[in-house]
C-alpha cells in the first residue's frame, strides 16, 4: 500500500509540489485577516488564583499588557 502511494507521489512528483504551494498560498491568503478576530480575552477564569496574582502584579509593577517585546539594555 505504502509503495503504492510512494511510486504515484514519485511519478506525479510536480504536480504534488504545485498543488502544496498553491494550497499554502490559498491558506495564507484565506488568512490574511485573522488577526483582527483573534483575542486574549474569554481564556481565563476570572476566579483562579493566577488571574489575581496577574492583576496584583500588573498594579504593582506598571506593566504593560500591550506590549509584545520587552528589551532590557545595561
Amino acid at each position: 500500500m505504502f509503495a503504492t502511494w510512494g511510486r504515484l507521489v514519485y511519478r506525479l512528483r510536480f504536480t504534488v509540489i504545485g498543488v502544496m504551494v498553491a494550497l499554502m498560498l490559498g491558506l495564507g491568503a484565506y488568512g490574511l485577516g485573522l488577526e483582527n478576530n483573534l483575542s486574549q480575552s474569554g481564556w481565563d477564569d476570572p476566579g483562579s488564583e493566577s488571574v489575581a496574582a496577574a492583576k496584583l502584579a500588573d498594579g504593582t509593577f506598571g506593566r504593560d499588557t500591550n506590549a509584545d517585546v520587552v528589551l532590557l539594555y545595561t
